[in-house]
This record gives C-alpha cells, sequence and structure tokens, in this order.
C-alpha cells in the first residue's frame, strides 16, 4: 500500500474512532434489477443523446419486451433473433457495432451477468482492457 493510501486508511479510522456520525450505507440496487440487456442498453446508448428523453425509454423497453435477455448470451440471441435495430429502436450503424463488440468482449472474457461484469472490473487490469473498448 502506498504511504499516501496509509495515510488517507489512517485519517479514516481516526474519523470513525471519534464517534463521528459515521456509517456505512448498503449500495443502490441495480435499477435495471441486473438485466445485462438493459444495463447495456443504457451504457451504449447514453454518448451524446439526451438520456431522459432517448436512452431511458430504450433501457425501459428492453428490460420489460426482452426479460429473457439478462445475461451476455441470452441478450446476444434475442438481438440476432429480433434484430438489434428493433430490440433497441436504434437504426445509427456505430452503436449497433459497439452493442456487439462490447457483446463479443464479454463473451471472450466469460462475462455472462451483470455480477460477472462488476467482479472484472474489480482488477486493475481488466478496467484498462474494458476501458479500450468503443464506447
Amino acid at each position: 500500500m502506498s504511504s499516501g493510501m496509509a495515510f488517507n486508511a489512517q485519517k479514516l479510522a481516526e474519523y470513525i474512532l471519534t464517534g463521528s456520525e459515521f456509517e456505512v450505507c448498503d449500495p443502490s440496487p441495480c435499477p435495471y434489477n441486473n438485466h445485462i440487456g438493459a444495463l447495456f442498453t443504457d451504457i451504449i446508448l447514453q454518448a451524446g443523446v439526451n438520456y431522459g428523453t432517448v436512452v431511458h425509454p430504450r433501457v425501459i423497453f428492453v428490460l420489460e419486451n426482452y426479460p429473457q435477455a439478462y445475461t451476455v448470451s441470452r441478450f446476444y440471441v434475442t438481438l440476432r433473433k429480433h434484430g438489434i435495430e428493433n430490440v433497441l429502436c436504434w437504426n445509427h450503424p456505430v452503436k449497433l457495432q459497439r452493442m456487439y463488440d462490447l457483446l463479443d468482449f464479454c463473451l471472450n472474457n466469460g462475462i455472462q451477468t451483470a455480477h460477472d461484469l462488476k467482479c472484472f472490473l474489480h482488477d486493475i487490469n481488466h478496467i484498462a482492457s474494458f476501458k479500450k473498448s468503443k464506447g
């Protein structure tokens, strides 16, 4: 551990020990109930567009109309079966290709669920490889 991290950890411990109002909160639950299709729709579509009027309705559409698409493999099958343009309600080829690239990345790295993705991203080397993906 670097000396800066040790110093910060020591400051945190001192703060807690002073009796300050400190409590650990449970993390917020995933708003998509760990539905990978909804999560990836959110991730891929949000760059450069209005979230409230463009992205969020599409995320909800995927969540409500394709409940079976809760893993990477199932989402991939859903996109192939129903057409990616229909599932995402999107026609621009760049974001559609980014979705397939993200799915391929996950399949190549053994990621099937939101939990798998979270665990994968706990490794700093994995974060770097994930960030190399466009979008």
